[in-house]
């Protein structure tokens, strides 16, 4: 059916019997648009003389023909509305913003079709959109785009299975000569040594409680790819009833490691390789956190 109205709307010469066909083949259609003609004459009075039973009447004869052309303007407007979306998909400037979006249209075990131009999935499956977070930043000519997928308690990188599938779709869509590096790969680390002075009418369990949870808090709900800041921190510890002050003793972070960290002191913010980050567990807060009474 929409075949048959696309091929009417590129006609140069409108054909009657192609009209006809498609109405014929919509008949149910216009029965509805019809009958909703039919109910606006019965609940408005001051059309209570257009009474004529007749199937022949020009009231009916008119009613005819609004469904029909009512239907028939629909159709070829969501016809021309897909021919400039279509056309918009070939304009939209590859951004690093752009790919980011296209990123998280990945569908895992999906082969792309190539069509006027454009590069996409005949069906979109969102079952099979495995990818959750995603980032792209410009670095020395090479687009570095950042992806991660949602696995227990947070953000998990993609397996070596599916970051091969990944790059196979970004090699499809890319532009021509762009440089892309591809990174998903486990959170980076952060350590923490702080001096938490509080009020000590709060029961110290409470705040310890408390701190360890706005800690990990502001840590997990950094955007993807964000800026981890020092003094984000600390307002987020201060926020806290009972906290007086916060002395950051030693804030670092590094890469995610299996035997030896490569920390770096954050002095100000750190910009995370892996696009998120993780308290290091051989490190937790509850061995790094100093609670002083303020007496």
């Amino acid at each position: 059916m929409e075949e048959e109205i696309l091929n009417i709307y590129k006609s140069a010469e409108w054909k009657y019997e192609d009209y006809k066909k498609l109405a014929v083949d919509s008949k149910e259609d216009i029965k509805a648009i019809r009958a909703e003609v039919y109910n606006e004459l019965d609940s408005d009075p001051d059309l209570g003389l257009v009474n004529d039973p007749s199937k022949a009447a020009l009231w009916n004869l008119f009613a005819d023909i609004f469904a029909f052309v009512a239907y028939i303007l629909h159709k070829l407007w969501t016809i021309y509305e897909q021919r400039l979306k279509t056309a918009a998909k070939a304009v939209i400037p590859h951004t690093p913003y752009w790919y980011a979006l296209q990123a998280k249209k990945f569908q895992l075990g999906d082969n792309l079709d190539a069509t006027n131009g454009t590069v996409e999935y005949p069906v979109i499956d969102e079952a099979k959109q495995i990818i959750t977070a995603s980032a792209v930043k410009e670095s020395g000519g090479t687009l570095i785009l950042k992806v991660a997928k949602a696995g227990t308690g947070g953000l998990v990188p993609l397996t070596s299975a599916e970051l091969l599938a990944f790059k196979g779709y970004v090699r499809s869509f890319k532009d021509a000569g762009v440089n892309t590096l591809i990174v998903s790969q486990n959170p980076d680390l952060l350590k923490l040594e702080l001096s938490i002075y509080y009020n000590p009418i709060i029961p110290l369990a409470t705040l310890k409680t408390n701190v360890e949870a706005a800690i990990v808090n502001y840590v997990n709900n950094l955007p993807f790819d964000g800026i981890f800041r020092r003094t984000k921190l600390v307002d987020a510890i201060q926020a806290l009833e009972g906290i007086e002050d916060v002395k950051i003793n030693i804030c670092e972070a590094s890469v995610n490691y299996t035997s030896t960290p490569s920390f770096t002191t954050i002095d100000v913010f750190y910009e995370s390789v892996a696009g998120y980050m993780n308290i290091d567990p051989n490190y937790p807060l509850s061995t790094g956190l100093n609670f002083i009474a303020n007496v």
